[in-house]
């Protein structure tokens, strides 16, 4: 059975080399000459997707404000009657 001391060493040595791997592969993974282009493609779809979530949940609202100023108006015109 190892000691205390020997098994942190060895957790230690172990997760370093895990860490300098990972960061190695991850290096090799983004490693093109046009990254900076597709990252900016990639960020300008981002921005659209956002936008264009923002402007669906913007025309949402107004035709619930909408529906309930008719319901409102139908409400007072059948009072009326």
């Amino acid at each position: 059975m190892q000691d205390e001391a020997a098994f942190r060493v060895s957790t230690s040595n172990a997760l370093h080399g895990l860490s300098t791997g990972l960061s190695e592969v991850s290096a090799l993974s983004h490693s093109h000459a046009n990254k900076s282009v597709l990252d900016s493609i990639t960020d300008s779809h981002v921005s659209r997707w956002e936008e264009a979530y923002t402007a669906a949940m913007n025309h949402n609202e107004r035709v619930g404000v909408n529906e309930g100023v008719f319901e409102r108006f139908k409400t007072e015109i059948l009072y009326d009657m």
